[in-house]
């Protein structure tokens, strides 16, 4: 199987000692699935030749290893054929019950939902300069359609802090608009 270099899924496994199976990422055909219970991500995986993953739960450990090996330029490799193989090594597929995940995940359509397109790296800057200690921060989207999206520390946090992913950005060429903003499309 290849793990799309850009698409860590792995980092939303469970790391908790009770649950087990939600430590390795399930595989359904072309996607790969992990949780830890409080966020789920989904990704698209390309299967190899010999590979039987449909079903398998992967330990996260294995996609680790082969992200290791491959850099940070590669797509990681895991060989799924009744044991799992990554960098090298070999490691049991999980045995377990996953979590019946399919129902928390929405249908999504520009009709039904405001689109919102976000520069994860910016969003976590964000995150650090404001979440404070209980690491929440609210999410204002403006009404007005091109508007940036802010966000501000949790209701529960007073700290009085904001931030702004901005619309625009500095260079060698001077201020121009940003391809890296957060905008609200209606």
């Amino acid at each position: 199987m290849k793990f799309p270099k850009g698409l860590k899924v792995e980092a939303c496994a469970s790391r908790e000692v009770g649950r087990y199976a939600m430590h390795g990422i399930k595989v359904e055909g072309d996607r790969a699935v992990a949780t830890n219970g409080f966020v789920i991500a989904v990704v698209p995986v390309e299967s190899e030749d010999g590979d039987d993953a449909h079903g398998q739960i992967v330990p996260a450990e294995a996609i680790k290893l082969a992200r290791k090996v491959a850099g940070a330029k590669a797509d990681a490799v895991v060989t799924v054929n009744g044991t799992v193989r990554a960098a090298g090594q070999e490691l049991q597929a999980i045995d377990g019950e996953f979590p019946r995940y399919q129902a928390c995940i929405p249908s999504v359509t520009a009709e039904s939902h405001v689109m919102v397109t976000l520069d994860a790296r910016l969003l976590s800057m964000l995150f650090d300069a404001i979440a404070g200690d209980d690491g929440a921060v609210t999410f204002c989207v403006s009404r007005k359609a091109g508007e940036p999206v802010v966000l501000v520390p949790n209701a529960c946090n007073d700290s009085g802090g904001i931030g702004v992913v901005m619309p625009i950005s500095y260079d060698s060429d001077g201020l121009r608009v940003s391809e890296r903003v957060a905008w609200a499309q209606r």
